[in-house]
């Protein structure tokens, strides 16, 4: 498994796996949804485990790595 940034367009679009994703400035740990409808509501979210899930704004994603995995 890769730790250097790579282009967003190389990340896998898996539903619900986390990915640590790059927006100019700012980091987040983000998933991408899919629905039953099609791609009209496909997006990357951030979700704050309370009201989300909650689709990312502003700058677009420009890079994306896998999260690390958790301490045992």
């Amino acid at each position: 498994m890769t730790t250097e940034w790579q282009p967003i367009e190389t990340c896998p679009k898996e539903p619900y796996q986390g990915y640590l994703v790059y927006s100019q400035k700012d980091m987040f740990v983000a998933y991408w949804t899919e629905d039953d409808y099609g791609c009209e509501y496909n997006f990357w979210a951030v979700d704050d485990r309370k009201h989300g899930p909650y689709r990312i704004r502003g700058a677009s994603i420009t890079h994306w790595m896998p999260l690390p995995e958790a301490p045992k």
